[in-house]
């Protein structure tokens, strides 16, 4: 039916699915209001040349306001419910179609309002109605190209991954025995280039150690090796916010401290892309 996408898009797996599933509804709603009315309006301005059309141009431009407000305020809702981090918007495939398809919607928005100041008075005046019907229908077909490359983009983000997943997908990450507990070593975004590193050395409860000094975490592949400048983030945890990581392929990662006075090591791969 017209809600399936709910069902089966991203708002049928988040935790809060009952909120999410009535945003989608309702964003579906307001594009199907959207997008009906204004093909209803082209239909008959071309098939019923003797009809008026300044006031049913004009009522719809009240309800297209209306469904402008609820598609973006449910757009970004699902925005929401779809990353964590602000900078998923440049970084991943998922956000950048988020920003073109505002970019679609402030497009919209700028015809409709055009269309309103400019067409609706010349339709009302009826000074040359037949030129000013071929503007109103010159913008209108406008918004409806712009409305099927925004439901393009709506399908192919309904479709693939949020940018929260994809996020999480393409960090990298060991988890070794490092003495009587272990280490958990994240590396994001794991590409060529500058990433972000997390160490974390644990007991054997799982819990950060306070009795760590000096680590340090060393990078090698295919003769190449690449030293990380780690700053204290908390007992147990160091950081290192620019990993140059020159080249793809498979990386070894070396961990060295000393834990409890015991010099420890440990070592394991990840995949760069």
């Amino acid at each position: 039916g017209g809600f399936a996408p709910a069902w089966w898009g991203h708002a049928g797996t988040k935790q809060l699915r009952v909120v999410a599933l009535a945003v989608d509804w309702a964003h579906v709603l307001a594009v199907t209001a959207w997008v009906g009315g204004l093909a209803a309006l082209i239909w008959l301005a071309v098939r019923h040349r003797d009809v008026a059309l300044a006031q049913p141009v004009l009522r719809f431009s009240r309800l297209a306001g209306w469904a402008l407000a609820a598609v973006l305020a449910t757009g970004v809702a699902n925005t929401l419910f779809g990353m964590d981090d602000p900078a998923q918007l440049t970084d991943t495939t998922w956000g950048r179609l988020v920003l073109a398809k505002l970019a679609v919607l402030a497009a919209l928005a700028w015809l409709g309002q055009r269309q309103r100041e400019r067409v609706v008075p010349r339709l009302s005046s009826g000074a040359d109605p037949q030129a000013a019907r071929r503007a109103f229908r010159s913008i209108a077909l406008a918004e409806v190209g712009l409305m099927i490359v925004g439901l393009g983009l709506a399908t192919t983000m309904a479709s693939g991954i949020p940018a929260d997943a994809e996020a999480s997908a393409r960090i990298q990450s060991i988890a070794v025995a490092f003495g009587d507990g272990q280490i958990n070593a994240t590396v994001d975004p794991a590409a060529a280039g500058s990433n972000y590193l997390h160490l974390y050395v644990l007991d054997d409860v799982g819990m950060q150690r306070d009795d760590v000094t000096d680590p340090a975490v060393t990078f090698e592949s295919a003769g190449t090796t690449v030293d990380s400048d780690l700053l204290g983030a908390g007992p147990g945890h160091w950081i290192a916010p620019a990993v140059i990581l020159p080249t793809p392929g498979t990386w070894r990662v070396r961990v060295t401290a000393t834990v409890a006075g015991q010099p420890t090591s440990a070592s394991g791969a990840i995949t760069v892309r």
